[in-house]
């Protein structure tokens, strides 16, 4: 298994499609070891794909992200970011950037939600959903019960096709936590947003 050692933090919007992928010559992605390889971008990179580059070209490679963002019209200001934690390698000869998946119980993000914020979590819970309101619940009780104080926001925009045919089951979610997010209720812990996956929970032993 490869070593993760390189670690950013990438301000990143939810979904934002103005920005083409940016292509950029393979020898400014060229490495040897993890601690080659930094993002490029100005920091607020919200239009799309991050730039895992060797840190020789990351200028360069700044520069040409600046342009391209330029050519799409694509402004966004950082106060629309969310932080996420982004892992970055050397895999085969190239430096590539990922984003740090951790498993977590829904009680640890409604206990702690500050602990959380900008990372990639799997958590299970009780998904609810309504004409105003997406959460994942800690119990089925508290689901059916709408108590939003003990449930976090889940952004539906962007989610896995056919989210909303698994109302009501218990999920496993992958997506970034934002802490200071709270949907439309005071009540919410923060919020699940850029959801890559939404499964139906296998029971655990002993249930």
């Amino acid at each position: 298994m490869r070593s993760v050692l390189g670690v950013a933090l990438l301000a990143s919007a939810a979904w934002a499609d103005c920005l083409p992928k940016v292509e950029l010559p393979k020898e400014w992605l060229a490495c040897r070891a993890d601690s080659e390889c930094v993002l490029a971008g100005d920091g607020c990179r919200t239009c799309g794909n991050w730039l895992p580059v060797n840190a020789k070209f990351r200028a360069q490679a700044t520069k040409k992200d600046a342009e391209e963002r330029a050519k799409a019209s694509c402004v966004v200001t950082c106060e629309a970011c969310s932080p996420e934690v982004v892992a970055l390698a050397c895999h085969q000869g190239a430096c590539t950037a990922a984003a740090v998946l951790q498993d977590v119980g829904l009680e640890e993000l409604l206990k702690s939600p500050a602990s959380f914020d900008g990372k990639r979590v799997r958590v299970r819970g009780f998904f609810g959903l309504g004409p105003e309101f997406a959460a994942l619940f800690a119990s089925e009780a508290e689901l059916k019960l709408q108590e939003f104080a003990r449930s976090v926001w889940l952004e539906t925009e962007g989610a896995p096709p056919g989210l909303e045919k698994l109302k009501g089951k218990e999920l496993v979610v992958e997506a970034t936590f934002v802490a200071r997010r709270r949907g439309g209720r005071p009540g919410w812990s923060g919020a699940l947003e850029r959801v890559t996956r939404a499964t139906p929970a296998t029971k655990r032993r002993g249930e």
